[in-house]
């Protein structure tokens, strides 16, 4: 019984072996071209990199700022309350009156007369602009009065006058007041309690005193002039210039280079004779 279980067993695994054998053989995989590289794992801040966006600067925002009508825009007569009130008499052109109840004022252009009864302030004139208290111009063709306060920012052609300051630029006309004078170059007529101005071409008179640039014409006032040349004439209780190319007349007179002086005092720092009373000259 033994042998013949053997026998079976034997002959199974004969046969098993025999199947193996005619089995056809697996074919191999193909190794990939490219080997990839193990790397590392990357962590969150390599994944997803912090991008930092550049400070926000904030810009103030900056109004446009107004600007005048053309001067084919324009109107026959204009009330205005306050500054700016209303609103049209801010860029507005008139060909007629502008008038303040009490204040008015602009940046456009008045042809013909402003009024008004604290402030007038338009800023180009031509033609007539007053006030009880208070007068303002940029550019001024014709006259400018006030009992208080008269400026300009940058020209005069005409008269400025006042009874308190008249504050000019450049002036060809007339500038006076009873208090202060101030102007740039001065051609014409200017006068007041105190004079002081940039260069003068024609008659300059202060009851205290004028300071000025070069005059070329006449000067005078009681107590002081101070200047730089004189071409002329200049008369005070003390004269002071750089130098005179005329003749200096007063109590004191005193000049750094040359002139023709009649005073009790009379001093020409160039001269031969630097000092001498009564008359000196050095030309």
């Amino acid at each position: 019984m033994k042998l013949l279980v053997c026998s079976l067993l034997a002959a199974v695994s004969s046969f098993a072996v025999l199947q193996a054998a005619e089995a056809p053989a697996e074919p191999a995989r193909p190794q990939p071209r490219f080997q990839r590289r193990a790397t590392a794992p990357r962590t969150e801040q390599q994944a997803r990199p912090n991008r930092q966006r550049p400070p926000r600067q904030n810009v103030p925002f900056q109004a446009a700022e107004p600007q005048p009508d053309p001067l084919t825009e324009w109107s026959l007569f204009q009330v205005g309350i306050l500054p700016g009130i209303p609103a049209a008499t801010i860029t507005s052109n008139v060909y007629g009156v502008k008038s303040g109840w009490p204040i008015v004022n602009g940046i456009g252009s008045v042809y013909g007369v402003e009024g008004s009864w604290l402030y007038s302030g338009t800023a180009d004139i031509n033609g007539i602009q007053a006030s009880f208290v208070s007068c303002r111009n940029r550019r001024l063709n014709g006259i400018q009065a006030a009992f208080g306060v008269c400026l300009n920012e940058e020209s005069v052609q005409g008269i400025q006058a006042s009874l308190g300051v008249s504050v000019a630029g450049d002036v060809k006309g007339v500038q006076g007041t009873l208090g202060l004078c101030h102007s740039g170059d001065m051609i014409g007529l200017q006068a007041s309690s105190l004079n002081i101005s940039g260069d003068v071409t024609g008659f300059q008179a202060a009851a205290v005193c004028n300071v000025t640039g070069d005059v070329t014409g006449f000067q005078a006032s009681v107590i002081c002039n101070v200047t730089g040349n004189v071409e002329g004439y200049q008369t005070a209780l003390i004269n002071k210039a750089e130098s005179v190319n005329g003749v200096q007349v007063g109590l004191i007179n005193v000049s750094d280079s040359k002139g023709i002086q009649f005073g009790l005092i009379n001093y020409i720092k160039d001269s031969a004779v630097p000092f001498f009373p009564i008359v000196n000259f050095w030309l």
